[in-house]
């Protein structure tokens, strides 16, 4: 335990301290001895969730690495460390050269962490007003975000004939790092993030000042990502519905924006990318999502051949590596992948769960008003669909096109439609000769626990 409580409180010390500008001076207040440092004020818990490379810059992308849209030659899978290797292909044993240790456990609890430390603090200052309300609604959000984000690597896919039954997470309502919380049921910690969105929700403004503090229709379109994913489909239709009725705006990709004397083609660090509710991004998994130019991973040739003559996609998405293909087209403008949320996934949404609820004029209506954004100007010709089927299969096609890096959406979309027998994924990897595969809702979907948190609390493990 003594070792859990220096970890942690390493990560309070950092998120309190690493704040950047006026603030950090302000808030310090020239207290020379730090470990006297402690939130005060309504600023001071404001500081510590606007540590942007902290709270902002510590999301992960194992679930691309791990998806069906990148793929390794064999002597660049060979350069990577065994973490990203065991991700890549689905082993068992991805944390063996960390002491046990995972950051994508970590970096979620941490989020969850220090979400947690400003709700208790606000509640002992025993203060109101509007200040006060957002900044638990942004709390709130980071502790639902934090969680949900590690139910797709750590747990089996939400399934709500199983759920009660199915391992969950730990889910931690306080800063006390001394007490020790088991595993809860998948359910108990889906609704536990779908209760902390409605809390968020229900106090967040609708504007920040910034992207990277979350607003209320940020906090809508998390509750709807989270309701897709759970099937819950009349639920997400509604969230992204009320997401959209405050910010529906989409980044037209003819626009000066957009731009190929970029090297990341889009507005740096998502500044003017009208369609960005809330600024999140990744920076593990380097040598093979990362849009560098010398990253490893290969764009899979389905995907790319996916896309038509004159869908900018395309064009600004990828470049072209000899005969492959690499993803450059990040929202957050640099070599980062986003991870946040803008309104091209809510727009997706509305579209699939219209579709899934047999309005298929209205989901057709709102695919065509995202993708006559995407094609050169003039180029662009309405889709149609004759059924709620065949929607539905035109919008998944053009979700994987339009959010084939962010976040972990690959991944989360091949797991949840798992569940369903005609839209199935077999994926294949071949490393050195041998083809390893992972069929449909293997138990390979979840991440083992890191064996470092095992010893520390004692939770189960995944079975496999």
């Amino acid at each position: 335990m003594e070792r859990k409580l220096t970890y942690y409180t390493l990560f309070i010390f950092l998120a309190i301290i690493g704040f950047q500008g006026c603030k950090q001076k302000d808030w310090l207040d020239e207290k020379r001895d730090k470990s006297q440092v402690r939130p005060e004020t309504v600023k001071d818990f404001q500081a510590i969730l606007d540590n942007v490379s902290w709270i902002n810059g510590r999301f992960t992308n194992a679930g691309i690495a791990a998806s069906n849209n990148v793929y390794l030659l064999d002597k660049d899978y060979a350069t990577l460390q065994l973490r990203e290797q065991q991700i890549y292909s689905w082993g068992m044993k991805p944390w063996d050269n960390t002491n046990g240790s995972s950051m994508e456990w970590d970096y979620g609890y941490a989020i969850i962490e220090y979400a947690n430390i400003v709700l208790d603090g606000l509640s002992e200052l025993k203060i109101s007003g509007p200040e006060v309300e957002n900044l638990k609604g942004q709390a709130y959000f980071y502790r639902a975000i934090g969680l949900y984000n590690l139910t797709t690597l750590f747990c089996r896919q939400y399934d709500p004939a199983n759920a009660g039954s199915e391992q969950g997470l730990p889910i931690r309502l306080t800063s006390d790092v001394n007490i020790i919380i088991q595993r809860s049921s998948l359910k108990a910690t889906m609704d536990q993030v779908i209760n902390d969105c409605d809390e968020a929700i229900s106090r967040l403004d609708e504007i920040q000042s910034v992207t990277t503090r979350p607003s209320k229709p940020a906090a809508y379109a998390l509750q709807a990502k989270i309701r897709l994913n759970n099937g819950d489909y009349t639920g997400a239709l509604t969230s992204a519905e009320n997401a959209l009725k405050i910010k529906s705006s989409i980044l037209d990709f003819n626009s000066s924006q957009v731009s190929l004397n970029n090297t990341y083609r889009f507005p740096a660090n998502g500044i003017g990318n009208e369609e960005i509710l809330f600024f999140a991004f990744a920076t593990m998994n380097g040598n093979i999502v990362r849009p560098t130019t010398t990253t490893k991973g290969i764009v899979d040739s389905t995907l790319i051949k996916s896309y038509e003559d004159n869908d900018l996609r395309k064009t600004y998405f990828f470049i072209k590596s000899g005969t492959t293909y690499k993803f450059r087209g990040n929202y957050t403008g640099n070599f980062n992948n986003f991870s946040g949320l803008a309104t091209n996934e809510v727009y997706l949404i509305k579209a699939e769960c219209l579709a899934r609820t047999s309005k298929t004029n209205d989901a057709i209506s709102t695919l065509n008003t995202l993708l006559k954004k995407r094609y050169k100007a003039g180029t662009f010709v309405e889709f149609t669909a004759s059924s709620p089927e065949d929607a539905i299969n035109l919008i998944l096609r053009e979700r994987r096109k339009e959010l084939p890096f962010t976040g972990n959406i690959p991944w989360e979309d091949i797991r949840r439609l798992n569940l369903d027998q005609k839209r199935q994924t077999t994926l294949s990897r071949v490393i050195n000769g041998q083809t390893i595969t992972l069929t449909p809702n293997n138990a390979r979907y979840a991440l083992p626990i890191p064996d470092a948190e095992i010893r520390l609390s004692g939770i189960e493990q995944n079975t496999y």
